[in-house]
């Protein structure tokens, strides 16, 4: 056989190949490199929600996610973003999912899921700061995530103008930091954040008095409808089949078992 006609069958049957392989992928989220991707954007500092550790991205959302878009048929690959910059990375197409406690009060024009889990905004300071109550909090010095939940929060409520000075971080470890170095006297954080790091670490004191409730959501770029659907399928049946309960239970300890949703 001449050579020309070696290479002619080889690079058909490649053709063939591939384009089997395509098709597996369009129907069923695998193939021959294993399931599509689903790239995930979390907010890596928010323990227990999102965080790293040993270099990896853990914690309730992440669990969340992997396993979501597990039973889509895809495998969740995790990208830490920038968190103020969160739009931006949904809008330009670098992540498919935002997750990592983001209620709907922050979505802008992303369209968002249905909640997943609710909680609320605490006050966090330290046992020596004197600190005992909200009204406390006049002329003291209060660090808050830039684009958080607390954010909104605070703007809702009659303490933030007691307030002395109001300092704004990128991002909650970094408000956290603030307060172990002193430069902030309390702050403003997730509820779930607070009582995980109250384990952790002693010296912490967090406030009675919560700010407003509120639900998380997962975000997606506008008009992405069908993936919309698919995912909101998913909570569903996890939430149904009881995988969402035994998540809370592992990672909030004392929590109802069940969502918001699910109430």
């Amino acid at each position: 056989m001449k050579k020309w006609t070696v290479f002619l069958l080889a690079a058909v049957a490649a053709a063939g190949l591939l384009a089997g392989c395509q098709g597996s992928q369009q129907a069923g989220g695998g193939g021959l490199f294993g399931p599509k991707k689903l790239t995930v954007g979390v907010n890596a500092s928010l323990p227990p929600l999102s965080f790293e550790e040993n270099g990896e991205a853990t914690g309730f959302d992440v669990e969340y996610v992997r396993e979501l878009a597990s039973r889509m048929g895809m495998e969740a690959k995790i990208e830490t973003v920038d968190w103020q910059g969160k739009a931006q990375a949904l809008g330009e197409g670098e992540v498919e999912l935002l997750i990592g406690g983001l209620t709907a009060s922050q979505g802008g024009d992303l369209l968002l899921t249905k909640p997943y889990r609710s909680g609320s905004q605490v006050i966090m300071t330290t046992d020596y700061s004197g600190i005992t109550r909200k009204k406390d909090l006049a002329g003291k010095r209060l660090g808050l995530c830039v684009g958080s939940a607390g954010e909104g929060a605070l703007g809702a409520d009659e303490a933030a103008s007691q307030i002395g000075e109001l300092m704004q971080y990128p991002d909650s470890a970094a408000a956290l930091a603030g307060l172990r170095e002193g430069r902030v006297d309390a702050v403003l954080v997730d509820g779930d954040t607070a009582r995980y790091l109250a384990k952790e670490e002693p010296g912490y004191l967090i406030l009675p008095e919560e700010f407003s409730g509120e639900q998380y959501v997962i975000a997606l770029q506008s008009g992405n409808d069908k993936l919309l659907g698919q995912v909101e399928a998913a909570m569903d049946e996890m939430e149904a089949d009881g995988f969402t309960g035994t998540l809370i239970a592992k990672w909030f300890p004392g929590a109802p078992a069940e969502s918001e949703e699910a109430k």
